[in-house]
């Protein structure tokens, strides 16, 4: 599900069903992962067997860990299920709402952003022989608050149920930002400390 909103108010919501079927092919320690939307077996077959003409021509992989043998199945993890945010319907709204107030009361004149929340069934079986499956859901609120011209805040939460999400510290973290942001000032070449943010820093970790 996707809530997305832009000046102060909600634009867009819609919910979809999707299937992604991942592959881990390992040869040596030459690895090729590859993720098809489709349960189309003939299509499923060919990708296969294309990764598999592939993985000679791959370079292999300082970092790679073998599969773990099994068998065995990986065991069940608590807190990951929260029936009320799989269900969650008109309070995605509310938490939206909560969440651009915030904005706006810290400073912000505009907020704008994307609230995905939903549940997934995830399976898992390796040529190791170990398998394991479990339900899941999440919430993930991104929200930008807006000052004037380019000053700009960012602020998120998340988390796999309703009482993780904190809309309204997302709300705030942004506005004051957007606010903190108007004060620029020059600064001489150097070294500083840097103080970083969870988007910033999860943006180089998705690089590192």
């Amino acid at each position: 599900n996707q809530v997305r909103f832009h000046n102060n108010e909600i634009s867009v919501s819609k919910s979809w069903d999707e299937l992604v079927v991942d592959f881990y092919f390992a040869k040596g320690k030459k690895v090729i992962i590859t993720s098809l939307s489709t349960a189309d077996e003939k299509l499923l077959r060919q990708a296969v067997e294309g990764c598999l003409g592939l993985i000679d021509a791959v370079k292999e992989r300082e970092d790679y860990a073998p599969l773990p043998e099994g068998p065995f199945r990986y065991p069940a993890l608590a807190g990951l299920y929260d029936k009320r945010l799989a269900e969650l319907g008109e309070e995605a709204a509310d938490l939206v709402e909560k969440a651009i107030n915030s904005a706006l009361e810290a400073g912000a004149k505009r907020a704008a952003g994307t609230f995905y929340y939903g549940e997934e069934r995830i399976s898992v079986a390796t040529s190791g022989e170990a398998e394991g499956e479990f339900s899941r859901t999440r919430g993930e609120l991104y929200l930008r608050g807006l000052a004037n011209g380019e000053s700009t805040g960012v602020g998120v939460t998340c988390g796999t149920r309703v009482e993780d999400l904190k809309p309204e510290l997302a709300g705030k973290e942004a506005g004051e930002y957007a606010k903190l942001s108007e004060k620029t000032v020059s600064v001489e070449e150097g070294r500083y400390d840097v103080v970083f943010g969870r988007p910033a820093l999860g943006v180089l970790f998705d690089w590192a």
